[in-house]
């Protein structure tokens, strides 16, 4: 240790010792990285590029998220991240990663208290260097009551916004959860996600509501996975989407596909066209599907035989008996290997 406290160790290798307690997914880790940063300003910045790397202001357990006064304790998180970001301007390049929770009952009980301001902190200080890559945006979980769209506070929605597909933003993987009417447009200016994930979400798909933007370049989409998880109906999604872009550019590029839910027949063949679409790109496939016609369909799309399906599985979230059937199959026109796992309830 020199004389002024700093290490005398090159900063290469205390960014590697630094990088070691890396997940901070337990307390252990989170505590050694704390500890770090109090020894010296060498160790500072690395520890806190770790600690701020995923900002979590959702409460940790269920009971909490359920829990009365969960609202109230998610402001205050929020309110003491606003105020450590002021303090301290520097943090605002370690967020890489921001989890949030709104609540449906936000707009009865008052502005969601900072959230607005914080999401507009990283959003004014995004470059090409620094930025939010990963936003996840739920509300409370998919038993619950879903969130409604236009309910949520004018400022919090124009921050989101911003940070989803604003000139400014770096943003490359998108998970939302348990909203109703969320708008078309939302997701049609994202042309640089590469993940797109939707959980138990329902789309405006009324033609007053996304008509804003129906000039898009079809060739700067990028998306490489998308995942659908629910029951609003997956046809009208991409109905709607076809009104604004090329449906077919969009699936041109997909590299994984996970639709879960009670998939019509309605869904089957659109899902039967992004199958078509995706032919030269697709590399994985993983389809829950209820309706046993739409099974069907789709095993015949890939070749496979009903005879042929003996495994017998759970769906990860029901103790209800699933048929699973895992097969790869080759794109006629790139002659590349598709991983497929399809996973089907009901009677043949």
């Amino acid at each position: 240790m020199a004389n002024d406290g700093e290490p005398l160790l090159p900063q290469e290798l205390l960014d590697s010792i630094v990088d070691k307690l890396r997940p901070i997914d337990d307390s252990a880790s989170h505590q050694a990285l704390q500890s770090c940063a109090l020894v010296c300003n060498t160790f500072r910045l690395r520890a806190h590029r770790a600690l701020f790397f995923r900002v979590n202001l959702v409460p940790e357990t269920l009971a909490e998220l359920q829990d009365a006064d969960s609202i109230w304790k998610q402001r205050k998180r929020t309110q003491e991240l606003y105020r450590l970001l002021k303090a301290n301007p520097y943090l605002i390049s370690c967020i890489r990663s921001l989890k949030i929770n709104i609540d449906r009952r936000a707009k009865v009980t008052g502005p969601l208290g900072y959230l607005a301001e914080v999401l507009d902190i990283l959003y004014e200080s995004t470059s090409e260097s620094q930025g939010l890559v990963e936003l996840i945006v739920r509300s409370g979980t998919p038993s619950s009551v879903p969130a409604l769209w236009p309910n949520i506070s004018a400022p919090t929605q124009k921050s989101l916004l911003n940070l989803i597909h604003g000139p400014k933003t770096q943003l490359k993987r998108l998970i939302l959860g348990n909203f109703k009417k969320l708008p078309l447009t939302m997701f049609v200016r994202c042309q640089i996600l590469k993940s797109l994930i939707l959980e138990w979400v329902e789309i405006d798909d009324s033609p007053e509501d996304n008509t804003s933007n129906r000039t898009v370049q079809d060739d700067l989409w990028s998306l490489g996975e998308l995942v659908w998880t629910g029951s609003w109906s997956l046809n009208k999604f991409f109905q709607g989407l076809a009104t604004m872009l090329s449906i077919k550019t969009l699936a041109s590029k997909l590299r994984r596909l996970c639709v879960s839910g009670p998939v019509p027949v309605q869904d089957g063949m659109m899902l039967r066209k992004i199958l078509e679409w995706s032919a030269d790109s697709l590399r994985s496939l993983i389809l829950y599907v209820i309706e046993h016609r739409v099974f069907h369909l789709l095993l015949t799309l890939l070749g496979v035989e009903m005879y042929d399906l003996p495994l017998s599985m759970n769906h990860p979230n029901s103790q209800e008996p699933w048929i699973s059937h895992h097969v790869e199959y080759f794109s006629c026109s790139s002659s590349a290997a598709i991983s497929a796992t399809l996973h089907w309830r009901g009677c043949h």
